[in-house]
């Protein structure tokens, strides 16, 4: 069973797409869950200093959360701020962060200090192996990758293309391929992104623009016919996972049997280094000048 845990608002509408999904557990930390066997409630604050002093000790609450956990959290939330107490209280080791980089407007006083804070310590709580990895989301890329849609539900829709797209990663991580290559692996490189990928089109939908890449994971899910019939399937895996092979990037790829009419593609791009931004010392001097 895998652990889902959600910290703010946008981290726990992640996890209830987890919800009544037997081989999946889930946990809610936000202003608006009341405490519970399940869920805990974090007192509002405009610090985030003082928001994570009033936060309640979280390990009796992940006391039975043993083993693999997945924990969603906003940088664009000041609740943000108790990621690591959060940490603190799951096995750690065995914990994927996916963190969702909110939209750059929001990124003012305390709730940009807050975010460039959280930003770089989860990265480095990555780099050194005192979680399993970090994966950066992009809100902007995200809105890209879904398009055009109705105002009323654009916000789910968010919601729902992260947990599909984990719930996806997560069946192709517990399943064994029919075909695969392996490149070689860099045991440092846990700061990664995930990129969405349509094979009719070659497109592809990278969810951060993540900077000198060591590592490309493709992950392919064809349907059974797809693989018995096409003979030029091949031919377009190889095309589509060799466009960021060389020198420094080595690419792995594994092709799995799936139920699904349409090929579902994932790649998990990842990197040893901690990304930086160009506007960071752009948002220091906004938030000294408020």
């Amino acid at each position: 069973m895998i652990n889902i845990v959600g910290i703010g608002t946008m981290g726990c509408k992640i996890a209830e797409k987890f919800e009544g999904e037997k081989q999946y557990k889930t946990f809610f930390i936000s202003h608006e869950h009341s405490k519970s066997k399940n869920s805990r409630n974090i007192p509002r604050a405009s610090d985030p200093q003082k928001l994570e002093e009033s936060c309640p000790s979280l390990k009796y609450l992940f006391k039975e959360a043993r083993g693999e956990s997945i924990l969603f959290v906003s940088g664009g939330e000041i609740i943000s701020s108790v990621t690591l107490r959060a940490l603190e209280a799951l096995d750690s080791k065995k914990t994927t962060v996916f963190y969702i980089e909110p939209l750059k407007e929001i990124l003012r006083g305390n709730i940009g200090l807050n975010e460039n804070l959280v930003f770089h310590v989860i990265q480095e709580y990555a780099r050194s192996g005192a979680i399993e990895k970090v994966v950066i989301i992009s809100e902007e890329k995200l809105e890209e990758a879904i398009g055009d849609a109705p105002v009323i539900s654009f916000q789910d829709m968010k919601h729902e293309f992260i947990a599909s797209s984990v719930k996806l990663l997560c069946y192709f991580s517990n399943i064994s391929p029919v075909y695969e290559v392996e490149g070689l692996k860099q045991e440092h490189s846990r700061i990664c992104t995930l990129s969405t990928i349509d094979m009719s089109k070659k497109k592809t939908n990278s969810l951060y623009d993540l900077n000198y890449s060591t590592e490309m994971l493709y992950y392919f899910g064809i349907s059974e016919a797809e693989l018995q019939n096409d003979n030029k399937l091949m031919n377009r895996i190889k095309e589509i996972s060799n466009q960021r092979r060389g020198d420094l990037i080595s690419v792995t790829y594994r092709v799995f049997s799936t139920t699904y009419e349409q090929p579902q593609v994932l790649c998990l791009e990842k990197t040893m280094i901690v990304q930086e931004r160009n506007e960071d010392e752009n948002l220091r001097r906004d938030i000294q000048e408020e």
